[in-house]
């Protein structure tokens, strides 16, 4: 018989729950839309290499894996947009 190895995500993710690198509990069940890593890019207008170097560095945008699909949540994306904002060349913008 085998058994399934589970990832330290999915525990969590039963629950309902994601966790982020802070390891707090957010809910995932409000995301109005996932999109894919293209639609992400896209709408950055960035590189589907630079989310992907993002992942892998930690930086960026929060994602979901589901199996080997990654997604992000119209929200994440959002927050992400709005916490990039800035009023000049020397604002450093919001400190986290």
């Amino acid at each position: 018989m085998k058994t399934k190895r589970m990832g330290l995500q999915e525990p969590a993710q039963k629950l309902g729950y994601y966790l982020s690198m802070e390891n707090t509990r957010e809910p995932i069940g409000n995301a109005t839309r996932w999109l894919t890593e293209a639609e992400t890019a896209a709408r950055l207008g960035m590189s589907r290499k630079w989310l992907q170097k993002n992942r892998l560095t930690g930086e960026g945008i929060r994602f979901a894996k589901f199996g080997h699909a990654v997604r992000y949540s119209l929200a994440d994306i959002e927050r992400y947009e709005a916490v990039q904002l800035r009023l000049s060349t020397s604002d450093i913008g919001i400190i986290q």
